[in-house]
């Protein structure tokens, strides 16, 4: 089933954890389109994995490279399918430049779920920095700094707590496929 080509990118939001890159890779392939994962297109222009990066001066380098990385998808002219990095929203123009080149859907979970789905993994810079409370607690304040842009640049929100990939990846298709 191919979306038709006015609809633009289909851009994934939502925190670490939340199945950004999981479901766009399976949506992509389901879909016959390329997959873009702009945590790995910044490593790939920098030659850096994030952590040493985001450790240059805390962020400021990889936000950068990340809002290049969303302004080469967003000018693509055929449609992607896009996992954004879980701080893209953070931008005022990635945040535009999403929302207007395509559909943007937010998975979302909470952070208990979010905590249990990144665990082990030390290439998380925000959870790899010293800080009180449990992974999840940590999680909590992140996404309480991010949930209002989150939701301001949706048009659509998927919750993912209770589904796995597979079925999250049916609801994401099912909603973009369905915007006209």
């Amino acid at each position: 089933m191919t979306p038709p080509p006015h609809q633009g990118h289909l851009w994934l939001i939502g925190m670490m954890g939340s199945g950004k890159t999981t479901v766009g890779a399976l949506v992509a392939r389901r879909l016959g389109l390329d997959f873009e994962d702009t945590d790995h297109m910044v490593e790939a222009a920098t030659a850096m994995r994030l952590p040493a990066l985001w450790a240059i001066d805390h962020g400021a380098t990889f936000r950068m490279a990340e809002a290049a990385a969303i302004a080469a998808v967003a000018s693509l002219p055929e449609p992607q399918v896009v996992a954004a990095g879980g701080g893209a929203v953070l931008d005022p123009v990635s945040a535009d430049l999403m929302r207007r080149s395509g559909t943007v859907v937010w998975l979302t979970a909470s952070p208990p779920v979010l905590a249990e789905r990144v665990d082990g993994e030390g290439d998380r810079p925000l959870l790899s920095a010293a800080g009180p409370g449990s992974v999840a607690d940590r999680l909590e304040a992140v996404l309480a700094e991010r949930r209002e842009r989150y939701a301001a640049v949706a048009h659509q929100r998927i919750a993912t707590d209770d589904l796995n990939a597979d079925r999250v990846a049916h609801q994401v298709e099912a909603r973009w496929v369905g915007v006209t």
